[in-house]
Parts: structure tokens; sequence; C-alpha cells
């Protein structure tokens, strides 16, 4: 009996019918090219995040991205001694919207998250990677948003 009802419990949930909000299947864009000023973390993901959305067939509208991305750590708050206490990671993404040779929307991205010091410089390390692949996603996130609404 119990194994018939968790066979119930799995064929009800699977049948849900749920699907992603931004799948690229839905979209009715396709990317044709990304064209970036340098070449760093923040480019490279943000490639790899449209690679599905890229040369879609059968689609109405085909956009050319041309993006230019940076980092910056700073530092916000120091102690007595001059030591730095508190940082802020800030990356930030210029995008220029291309269609038929023309622009037809340029935006700019920035998001931010500050954080404490850590003695530690490998856990520090580590945890300002963190950040940055959070702050980068977001970026992904806003960009592919702000295509859907064109």
């Amino acid at each position: 009996m119990k194994i018939l009802n968790k066979i119930i419990v799995i064929f009800m949930l699977s049948s849900c019918g749920y699907s992603p909000i931004h799948y690229s299947g839905n979209s009715d864009f396709s990317i044709i090219e990304i064209a970036t000023d340098n070449k760093n973390q923040i480019t490279r993901e943000i490639n790899n995040g449209l690679k599905p959305y890229k040369n879609l067939v059968g689609k109405n509208r085909f956009y050319e991205l041309k993006i230019s991305a940076k980092t910056q750590k700073i530092s916000i708050a120091k102690d007595t001694r001059g030591n730095v206490k508190t940082y802020e990671m800030k990356s930030s993404l210029k995008l220029q919207i291309y269609e038929n040779d023309e622009i037809i929307k340029t935006k700019e991205f920035v998001e931010s998250f500050s954080y404490t010091n850590e003695n530690n410089k490998f856990k520090l390390k580590k945890y300002e990677n963190t950040i940055k692949k959070n702050l980068i996603n977001k970026i992904l996130e806003n960009l592919i948003l702000e295509l859907y609404t064109l």
C-alpha cells in the first residue's frame, strides 16, 4: 500500500506541467552575435549564459549585442590603524542592443555587494569569487529579462 501511494505521488508531481518562465524555446528573439570590448570573467559568464538564445531558427527578432563589463573591489571602511574592514564588490555591464544594424536600446546594469574583510586570505578569495559569480548571475537575469521585454 505504501508503494502504491508513493507511485501515485510521483506520478502526480511529474505531470504538474512545470515549465521555466525564461526558457529559450519560449522566446521570440534570437541573438546573432555577442561582441565584447574586453575578455574577462563577466563577459565569459554572460556569453555562456546567453548560449541557449544564440542562433535560434524560426524567431521573429534577431539581435546583436555589444557588451562591456568590469568588476571593481573598493575599500569602503577602515579601522583606526588604517586596515580595511569593509569592501564593496561592484560589477557593471554596459549593453547595446542592435537590430538590423541600428541601436534599439542602450542600458547599464550595476550590481554591488558589501562584505567584511577576513584575516584568512584564502577564505576571503573564495568568498570574493562566490560574490562575483552571484553578481554576474543577477546581471545575466536582468539582461535576459530586458531582452524579453523588447
